[in-house]
């Protein structure tokens, strides 16, 4: 428990680490920002974030294509997944032998994949309405 408790404490406190470049010539000096100080002082530092999906030309530049990827995945993932689902619930239908509790599952099951597949569709259907919406609205 004790060790639990540690990890969590790791976790949950934030690291953080600030630091500043200071100027001096002598030890223990610190520089001042004020005209004609030789110290240097405190030099702000230039920060870029960089998109890490890519820039936009070859990568995700923007929410809409960030979702777009992701649709695209989902579709190239559940579509093989419904045909594996619809070749199983084939094989509890020949497994039922006459059994009407196990053909009422085998019902329930291929209807349940039906309507994932038909979502999935649907997602991609909806996207691709709303996608050439826009572009007809941002060309017009």
């Amino acid at each position: 428990m004790n060790l639990f408790l540690v990890k969590l404490y790791n976790l949950l406190t934030p690291l953080t680490a600030f630091a500043q470049q200071v100027g001096g010539n002598e030890p223990g000096q610190v520089g001042g920002n004020e005209p004609g100080s030789s110290g240097g002082g405190i030099q702000p530092i230039d920060i870029v974030f960089q998109n890490p999906l890519g820039n936009g030309q070859s990568g995700i530049g923007s929410i809409s294509d960030l979702l777009a990827s992701i649709l695209e995945i989902i579709i190239t993932v559940g579509i093989p997944l419904v045909v594996l689902a619809v070749i199983y619930t084939g094989f509890l239908f020949v497994s039922a032998m006459g059994d009407k509790e196990k053909i009422k599952k085998a019902r329930e099951a291929f209807l349940w994949t039906i309507i994932g597949g038909v979502i999935i569709l649907a997602s991609w259907v909806i996207a691709e309405a709303i996608s050439s919406t826009v572009n007809q609205i941002i060309v017009n």
